[in-house]
């Protein structure tokens, strides 16, 4: 039960994220923060931002997709889900450490920067404790074995 309502909370948490990605770039934050002369230049910030969005769209695609094997019990949902956890946790990582290095010399957006990275390492630590209890679970669980017998 918890793994299902953790896929949902998976989805529903990366489509807030594009949202907010989109958003961004729409109403021109990306560009001013991309602008070599923006006072407020932060080098590598588009591409991060676009890298998130893109890991956020696949992120949702996937956990829709682990839904779907779920709910028919499919012998793939196991399979899958495990290398989901980890792709996760790389990502999160990643996502840590690329913004940790962008390099920004306007001190109030360093400052926003600095205080926005905690949740960062924060998500790289849920992630990780994620992989191992629900990774471990789902290989070791007899329920699993027994649940998850479909093609």
């Amino acid at each position: 039960m918890l793994v299902i309502l953790g896929l949902f909370a998976t989805v529903l948490f990366q489509l807030n994220g594009a949202y907010e990605s989109v958003t961004l770039f729409a109403n021109g934050t990306v560009d001013y923060l991309s602008n070599p002369s923006s006072e407020v230049y932060i080098r590598g910030y588009s591409t991060l931002l676009r890298l998130e969005l893109v890991g956020e769209i696949l992120f949702t695609a996937a956990a829709l997709y682990l839904i779907v094997l779920f709910f028919r019990k499919s012998k793939k949902f196991p399979l899958y889900y495990v290398p989901f956890l980890i792709a996760v946790l790389i990502y999160a990582a990643l996502d840590y450490f690329l913004a940790a290095s962008l390099s920004i010399s306007h001190e109030e957006t360093k400052k926003a920067m600095d205080e926005a990275l905690p949740e960062h390492a924060r998500a790289v630590g849920r992630a990780a404790v994620g992989a191992i209890v629900w990774g471990s679970y789902i290989r070791k669980s007899k329920r699993v074995k027994a649940t998850f017998t479909r093609e």
